[in-house]
């Protein structure tokens, strides 16, 4: 009986401490009800779970999918264990045995070896749909997520609360079938090439009936499957066995698109599961061609102008501040693909630039080559604000016989980052000399100039008269109180 008593007595010990072992089910919750000592992913929006990868001042996020309010099997980085502890409770991770603790007046966030007090404790309340994490000690830091600058740690309220999900330790008996993705975006290419590049995500079934069989993963139109990443089609039927599986699906846009967006969801269906569907997305944009224009002011026509042909150095794209390509430092810079610089004559190029940062004396230079070695600059530009300022210079090329580059680069300042954005490069006419001609100037000259579909620059010197448009006065006027008009 004494053997007994201990078996039985270690047996109850090793599940109390059993440890998430990176397989289960977590559901969202939406009360403090719900909310009881168990394993939990933290997230922001659903689309970012807070991870265990501390840098020394915050916790990362990781990508994460969930699918009908439900995350299976997530990695062990991002599942936290959260225990009651007095009237608090901790939040520990078991991967890397640490608690979340703050201290200090920062908004720093520490992990650490132990609960020592109430650093490492947190008040959790529910409000407005979201879990309020308030720390136990400094009650005015709240851990959050900012997504500005992607990061968990401690505001004082002004950044993103958070939601959780939490392991359902009842065993599923129901036939189901999971996906690790509920959407896939950015399946893209160019126009004359495809198929975009694939990417993947993974199934698993479990309780499915018959005891083996196929489950089929049906691709929408103008989409593909793959079992293996090399032949795919529209439809790939996975197997199953002893009524459990796990496959990885790769999917792609089909090659010999018009240029346009698409969009549908796959379908996988077998083993008396509900049917599980994921969303595809995907663009064939236009190849770089003048005219172009390309704001530069999402993700998405950041990651354009890579597909395009630009090349970038030391260079982000930054959601904040309704978008814009942050350049770094003296090395960073934006340089076109080829361009056949015969075929025109005069080239007019627009760009909006603005400061990040402290510093001063942030200079942007425009400048062409053909060789890849030597750079002409054609134009600079000295942002001082936060505030934007448009830059234009009209580029000769004439003369210019071989294909060239056009490169815009951060080339002067101290300290701080340059905001770069709303960038087009068209064919324009040749600039017109007002210097060059007799005074005063024909009326007929302006009005034509002004009435021309894509006005060229005017290059003008000292002092001219213009005859009025509007009526038969001769006005005689400085430069600048008439350019424009």
């Amino acid at each position: 009986m004494k053997h007994f008593l201990i078996l039985f007595f270690v047996s109850v010990i090793g599940l109390i401490n059993a440890q998430y072992d990176g397989t289960g089910m977590f559901e969202k919750i939406e009360s403090m009800t719900d909310l009881t000592d168990g394993y939990y992913v933290v997230t922001y929006s659903n689309t970012k779970a807070m991870s265990n990868a501390h840098n020394g001042t915050l916790l990362a996020p990781t990508d994460i999918t969930p699918v009908d309010n439900k995350i299976n099997n997530p990695v062990a980085t991002i599942v936290w264990k959260i225990e009651t502890n007095g009237t608090s409770r901790t939040i520990f991770s078991e991967n890397t045995a640490k608690f979340i603790s703050y201290t200090g007046s920062s908004n720093n966030i520490q992990v650490v070896d132990a609960v020592v007090g109430d650093n490492q404790k947190w008040n959790i309340t529910y409000n407005g749909s979201l879990f309020v994490f308030a720390n136990a000690a400094a009650t005015t830091r709240i851990l959050q997520y900012n997504p500005g600058s992607p990061r968990f740690v401690c505001y004082t309220g002004t950044q993103q609360n958070l939601n959780l999900y939490k392991l359902n330790e009842a065993p599923n008996e129901d036939p189901s079938i999971f996906s690790n993705k509920s959407s896939i975006t950015n399946l893209n290419y160019i126009a004359g090439g495809g198929p975009s590049i694939s990417q993947s995500f993974e199934i698993t079934g479990q309780n499915l009936t018959p005891t083996n069989g196929p489950v089929s993963v049906t691709a929408p139109a103008n989409f593909q499957v793959s079992l293996d990443n090399i032949n795919f089609s529209s439809v790939v039927s996975p197997t199953y066995s002893n009524g459990a599986f796990t496959q990885n699906i790769y999917v792609r846009l089909s090659e010999g698109l018009d240029i346009d967006t698409y969009s549908g969801s796959i379908i996988i269906s077998g083993g008396g599961a509900n049917d599980v569907s994921v969303t595809l997305s995907g663009t064939v944009s236009p190849n770089f061609i003048i005219p172009y224009t390309n704001a530069l002011n999402t993700q998405e026509l950041y990651d354009l102008a890579i597909a395009q042909g630009f090349v970038y150095n030391d260079l982000q794209f930054t959601s904040t501040g309704d978008g814009y390509v942050q350049m770094l430092n003296l090395q960073s810079a934006i340089e076109s693909p080829e361009i056949n610089f015969n075929d025109y004559d005069f080239l007019k190029i627009n760009y909006d630039v603005a400061t990040f940062g402290t510093g001063s004396d942030r200079k942007l230079v425009v400048e062409y080559t053909t060789n890849n070695v030597v750079y002409t600059i054609v134009d600079e530009a000295f942002p001082t604000s936060s505030t934007y300022i448009n830059g234009e210079v009209i580029l000769n090329v004439s003369s210019i016989t071989t294909p060239g580059k056009i490169r815009f680069r951060y080339s002067e300042g101290t300290s701080g980052d340059i905001r770069f954005r709303n960038l087009s490069i068209v064919e324009t006419s040749a600039p017109i000399s007002f210097a060059s001609m007799q005074s005063p100037i024909d009326p007929d000259t302006i009005i034509n100039f002004y009435n021309a579909s894509a006005p060229p620059s005017i290059n003008v010197a000292g002092h001219v008269e213009v005859p009025s448009i509007t009526s038969s006065a001769t006005e005689s006027a400085p430069l600048d109180a008439w350019v424009g008009v």
